[in-house]
């Protein structure tokens, strides 16, 4: 998104995103290369323009709205950051079913 108002309203050029993790312990983990293409680009308005609807639409209880990015979770909770207090259904399962693993 900051490439996108950098493009729009400061009129860069950006050619390539970068996050910086400051705090990774693995150095093949401390940055991810973000595509700046404008078809990345506009799969990010487009998300952004989806959130936005939902958020105005008063979707909030609709859990995970997507597949987990990571093949080896069997829902997207794992990936949350907001899973140890989260309300929904999907997130209270998922750490209940944690919670018996452990046992």
């Amino acid at each position: 998104l900051y490439a996108v108002a950098a493009k729009k309203e400061l009129e860069y050029e950006p050619e390539q995103g970068l996050v910086r993790y400051l705090d990774s312990g693995d150095p093949d983990r401390s940055e991810l290369r973000v595509p700046l293409s404008d078809d990345a680009l506009g799969e990010a308005e487009a998300k952004v323009a989806e959130t936005v609807r939902m958020i105005r639409d008063r979707h909030f209880k609709s859990g995970p709205t997507s597949a987990p990015r990571n093949p080896e979770n069997v829902t997207r909770c794992a990936e949350c950051d907001f899973r140890e207090f989260c309300g929904m259904d999907a997130a209270k399962e998922y750490r209940s079913s944690r919670a018996a693993r452990s046992r």
